[in-house]
């Protein structure tokens, strides 16, 4: 299943189509957030609909994915602050996991790849869905001519295309002496390279469907840190935000922050003990994706596939079972490590790890406890002025509560925990990372404590 998904980066609406695995299209809704490059507004969602505040400098962007056909139950992510009944993430008859990165660019925008061989590195490298996420633009233009030397790899990806699909595959045309090629559209691609599956894609209709009806839509905010441009305390009070994205592949958007401002894991910690225990809001569940843009010379210090990815437990390779089952936390973010179980319930949370010949794993269970320190400071450049960055919180919030080495572990509730997640670390490096001497890690849905209040709309 390869999801193609517009990112707005100047006003305009916010589209979404896919083309996956199994393939089907996702689609636009009729209210949409938009943004200039250079700012980014604060927004709050409601029922799908987004309401723009003060802009503010920023240079992030966020992924909208609209499922077209499918209704979500946004009551799924509320769930009480106390469930008897265990959630156990494990492939059984039913339900199985399912690969797949959400960020992804091409030609169409800032990449340097075309459409179909991007989503053959994905499928040759096992993956069951893909997401496009290219800059102001819906792949569906039969016009839309590249000069290839105008690419920095323009010659080179054209040579691999052609080797790729060598029957008359690929449009060229001479304008003043200059090559061009057609870039393919959303439906063309999936024709030629989509495996079929229950639904056939029709991106038009479902853009068509989605207006009219107002379904729901999945939201994710792309590379918080690029730029330093969102804080934690711009993304806590977001209505509607159900995704967060903790790990990003590419090697510039600074997962792990700097002297003055967060990293993108503390900035999760920090929004999920506020909306938890302060402003009565549900989780937001952490992703990991590839941020793809460069296809040639793997491995090297660009922005390349197979970084970071989610691992998404359902039923089938389908929008009625993918997407619900985001919405219900049923999966896990990784950069490399690989589980076979997850079990979050009223008493605690447990992991267990596909474990490799020769590769130790640490087991670390965050999360903040009741008593915390609530107070936070600004942080102040060299002349004492404050600067926008999220604010120095207590260590209290989002600290390591127990940790282990081994393949599985447990942690059980004792009282006090508003929210524990898990981070699993593995002994062996990524062989291409998004930062310098990066681990291969894997990061579990937070289970909510019982010091949590009740999460509401």
């Amino acid at each position: 299943m390869i999801v193609h998904a517009i990112v707005s980066t100047r006003c305009g609406r916010r589209i979404a189509d896919l083309l996956f695995r199994s393939a089907y299209s996702c689609v636009n809704s009729n209210e949409f957030l938009h943004r200039d490059s250079r700012y980014l507004p604060d927004v709050q969602v409601y029922s799908g609909k987004v309401v723009m505040k003060k802009s503010r400098r920023v240079l992030c962007c966020f992924a909208v994915l609209a499922v077209g056909f499918l209704l979500l139950n946004s009551a799924s992510q509320d769930a009480a602050v106390s469930n008897a009944k265990a959630d156990v993430l494990s492939e059984d008859g039913n339900r199985q996991w399912f690969k797949g990165n959400l960020h992804t660019h091409s030609l169409w925008s800032d990449g340097d790849n075309y459409l179909e061989m991007i989503a053959l590195w994905y499928r040759d490298s096992d993956y069951d869905f893909l997401c496009f996420t290219d800059h102001n633009v819906l792949a569906q233009s039969k016009n839309r001519w590249v000069d290839i030397a105008k690419k920095p790899t323009g010659k080179d990806a054209l040579r691999k295309l052609k080797e790729r699909f060598p029957e008359g595959w690929v449009d060229e045309r001479l304008v003043d002496g200059r090559t061009e090629v057609r870039l393919k559209t959303f439906n063309e691609v999936n024709a030629k390279v989509g495996q079929p599956g229950k639904i056939q894609t029709n991106v038009d209709a479902l853009i068509s469907q989605r207006e009219r009806s107002g379904q729901s839509m999945m939201i994710h905010l792309n590379h918080p840190n690029f730029g330093y441009a969102v804080t934690a305390e711009d993304l806590m009070r977001i209505r509607g935000e159900k995704f967060y994205e903790v790990y990003n592949g590419h090697p510039g958007v600074n997962n792990s922050g700097n002297e003055e401002h967060a990293s993108t894991e503390r900035m999760w910690d920090i929004i999920l003990t506020k909306r938890l225990a302060e402003l009565q809001l549900p989780l937001m569940y952490g992703l990991a994706t590839d941020d793809g843009h460069n296809y040639h010379g793997i491995p090297s210090r660009k922005s390349e596939p197979g970084r970071g990815w989610v691992m998404v437990l359902a039923a089938a390779l389908d929008p009625e079972s993918m997407i619900p089952a985001m919405e219900r936390g049923d999966f896990y973010s990784t950069s490399g490590v690989t589980l076979t179980k997850v079990e979050s319930s009223s008493r605690g949370l447990s992991v267990e790890v596909k474990a490799e010949a020769g590769v130790d794993y640490r087991i670390e269970f965050i999360g903040t406890d009741s008593g915390y320190d609530k107070t936070s400071k600004p942080v102040l450049d060299k002349n004492g002025k404050a600067i926008r960055a999220t604010r120095r919180y207590s260590k209290d919030i989002g600290k390591v509560l127990a940790a282990h080495v081994g393949s599985s572990a447990s942690y059980t509730f004792t009282g006090t925990e508003i929210y524990v997640r898990a981070r699993i670390t593995s002994s062996r490096k990524h062989p291409n990372p998004s930062e310098i001497d990066d681990y291969e890690q894997a990061w579990v849905q937070p289970a909510i404590g019982p010091a949590a209040v009740q999460a509401v709309n």
